[in-house]
């Protein structure tokens, strides 16, 4: 799995490999939340972080850092699951370049260990290069190419998260291995 840098915004899909995409959206408007804390920091971890404003609509608008000129992104959360490490939360992050736009999967876990001047949360994509083959027949998933897999056809990317995947969103060690 690769984490989530923090402006988001400078060319995500560039920097990362075997992520999970969409042409279209995943999370229904109906299942979108805001979280309790309203503004937040989303982290790749302690010193990576940026801002994201509540919309009005439930979703956020991650902020890239000052120094970057890339406009802010849209983020959409929805609840994925509870496990030992508290509530997870399913993110479709937006991406648009060149008048093309893809939804990017990531998982979010609330992390007091990265809090300054806001709350934090911890930001990781979930690596599709980990799917075996019994869960690409099961849940439907297929490479589009080396470094991008579709969202599963049999099933939702949320089902596969929380099956196939759902050992490592509960594992500290897996969260703290992709900083």
């Amino acid at each position: 799995m690769k984490k989530l840098l923090t402006g988001l915004a400078i060319g995500l899909c560039g920097l990362l490999t075997a992520c999970f995409v969409s042409e279209k959206h995943f999370i229904a408007e109906g299942d979108v939340v805001t979280l309790p804390e309203g503004k937040v920091s989303f982290c790749s971890n302690k010193d990576e972080c940026a801002e994201a404003d509540p919309q009005e609509d439930g979703s956020y608008l991650l902020i890239p850092p000052p120094e970057e000129d890339d406009p802010p992104m849209p983020v959409r959360l929805a609840l994925l699951t509870q496990n030992d490490l508290g509530q997870i939360w399913l993110a479709e992050f937006e991406m648009t370049e060149d008048n093309e736009t893809l939804y990017v999967t990531g998982v979010v876990r609330r992390a007091s260990e990265f809090d300054g001047d806001l709350p934090a949360y911890e930001v990781a994509l979930p690596d599709c290069s980990e799917v075996t083959e019994e869960e690409a027949a099961t849940y439907g998933i297929n490479k589009i190419d080396k470094g991008t897999c579709a969202l599963p056809t049999e099933t939702s990317i949320a089902d596969y998260l929380t099956g196939g995947f759902a050992d490592r969103l509960n594992d500290p060690q897996w969260w703290e291995d992709n900083d």
